[in-house]
């Protein structure tokens, strides 16, 4: 059984677009343009931003702005945009996020910030990479990669995070083994480094394994995709908790990965889980709870239990309906609903056909 591509790619975008914002690499350039109470305001949007608390986090960045315009400082305006621009990647606005990390680019030219020029290439990159312009996202991570060798301390959080850029970009064009080389590059730095005992903390590591875990299962290596998958959880919930959106973006890749190879009992496990946290998270996890329920729908209908299937689909369908927005998984649960439909249907003329009597025919 080969995976579709389309389909694995999916699965790699929550977590490859999460992107962080490195504190030491933007604010230690010109440490002396932001006033007090705007560095406080941007360093408590960053933490917020971090655990996944968006709109928190664009509050406060909202701030550090007003304050960073009122001083005419335009560097650290410049920050706090490029800052905003990585939340409104995460949320999938890539049409916002793009037109302003080029701006920023615009002024850290100007002003000769290579670290934090390096960094907003880079994320401008994989803003491309999701709208498939990717000629263009490989030029921006090659300049970006060429850049951070020259920084000084080295950025090392940057550096895996311009590998695992150019991973998903060559895994987008169907490159998959350029793409698993990137990966597992970036896995390695961050590992020599020393993970999780404080020299690397800002490195998502569990982000780069759930790509690396995508290039195993497409290329049917199905132990090594199971394991790579259970460690990106492992780290992600050290790192970020349980109820971070990557931790359950992870622990929905991991059902899709038992989903596909017929493993429907775990499966199930990992979409009640995710369920259970996404129910608990609120209005910012409707996605996940979009998807959860589609997943859990398509195990039913591995099942034929046609009532639970439908029950499942009825709910993500009703959350659509609900929310704001168009939301991509809305086309496939809609399919999903009507193919299970069709199936009651077909089930129906069959069971008719077979409890006719060829004598009542005439």
């Amino acid at each position: 059984m080969c995976w579709c591509l389309a389909q694995l790619v999916k699965r790699l975008i929550p977590t490859a677009l999460t992107l962080s914002i490195s504190v030491g690499a933007y604010g230690q350039e010109a440490p002396s343009t932001f006033d007090a109470a705007a560095a406080e305001a941007r360093k408590a949007g960053i933490a917020e931003y971090r655990v996944g608390n968006f709109a928190q986090a664009e509050f406060l960045l909202r701030r550090a702005l007003e304050h960073a315009e009122h001083n005419n400082d335009v560097y650290g305006a410049a920050l706090n945009r490029v800052a905003l621009a990585d939340i409104y990647q995460a949320q999938g606005l890539f049409p916002k996020a793009e037109q302003i990390y080029e701006e920023g680019i615009s002024v850290f030219r100007q002003t000769k910030q290579v670290h934090a020029l390096a960094i907003t290439l880079r994320n401008l990159a994989a803003v491309q990479t999701a709208k498939q312009k990717y000629p263009e996202s490989i030029r921006h991570l090659e300049e970006a990669s060429m850049l951070a060798k020259t920084i000084v301390p080295p950025d090392f959080e940057l550096e895996i995070r311009i590998l695992d850029a150019f991973g998903l970009t060559y895994f987008k064009q169907g490159k998959i083994e350029k793409a698993q080389e990137c990966f597992k590059r970036a896995i390695d730095i961050a590992s020599t480094l020393g993970l999780g005992t404080g020299n690397m903390v800002d490195a998502n590591l569990g982000q780069t394994l759930n790509n690396l875990a995508s290039t195993y299962e497409y290329k049917r290596q199905y132990r090594e995709a199971a394991n790579t998958y259970t460690r990106a959880l492992r780290v992600t919930e050290e790192q970020f908790g349980r109820t971070h959106p990557q931790f359950v973006n992870t622990l929905n890749n991991l059902g899709y990965f038992y989903l596909n190879t017929g493993r429907y009992q775990e499966a199930e496990a990992q979409f009640r889980e995710s369920l259970a946290i996404a129910e608990r998270g609120g209005p910012g996890f409707n996605d996940v709870l979009i998807r959860t329920l589609h997943a859990l729908g398509k195990i039913h209908m591995k099942r034929n239990e046609d009532a639970q299937a439908e029950a499942a689909l009825s709910r993500a369908i009703g959350i659509v309906r609900g929310s704001a927005g168009n939301r991509t998984e809305a086309a496939d649960v809609l399919e999903t609903y009507s193919r299970l439909l069709l199936d009651q249907a077909r089930r129906i003329r069959v069971s008719l056909g077979s409890t006719i009597d060829i004598r009542d025919v005439k």
